[in-house]
């Protein structure tokens, strides 16, 4: 079973590096977000390859819960340094989706220092389905926006 999960992560892994043309940057879009805005502006939209890609992974490892959902995307750091925060809360939608979000601050990156990540999931009878994930960046002081935008720091 094991073996199974490894070999679909790395699948998945090699089919997302493969799909798109360009650097390697832009291969992944956790590296380089969509330039799609979020409607109130503050967040930056991840691709569908990526959300598919994720979807398959959640239904591979049997994540059964919105919090498990969201650390197979951002996992928590393993050894942080400081006043490393990791925080998630969920709002239940009236339309039956959840909206989860993650805030991460005091992340050990040299540019930047925080994110959020949103992500819209819909509870089916097999279990959550990712329907879009949206990311906002803080930087440190002179690399960029110092409040939460869509635009990745410097």
């Amino acid at each position: 079973m094991l073996k199974n999960v490894a070999f679909l992560i790395l699948t998945i892994f090699v089919t997302m590096s493969c799909s798109t043309g360009g650097s390697s940057k832009e291969k992944s879009a956790k590296q380089n977000p969509t330039d799609k805005i979020a409607d109130d502006g503050s967040f930056a939209e991840i691709s569908s390859a990526e959300v598919d890609a994720l979807n398959k992974l959640v239904n591979a490892t049997k994540a059964s819960t919105e919090e498990s959902i969201m650390a197979l995307y951002r996992p928590r750091e393993v050894a942080p340094e400081g006043n490393y925060t990791y925080e998630i809360t969920k709002e239940q939608l009236s339309n039956g989706e959840v909206e989860v979000t993650l805030v991460e601050e005091g992340l050990m990156d040299d540019s930047q220092s925080g994110q959020q990540t949103k992500m819209t999931l819909k509870k089916e009878a097999t279990g959550f389905t990712i329907l879009e994930i949206s990311e906002s960046y803080k930087c440190h002081s002179g690399r960029g926006n110092e409040n939460w935008s869509p635009q990745r720091c410097n």
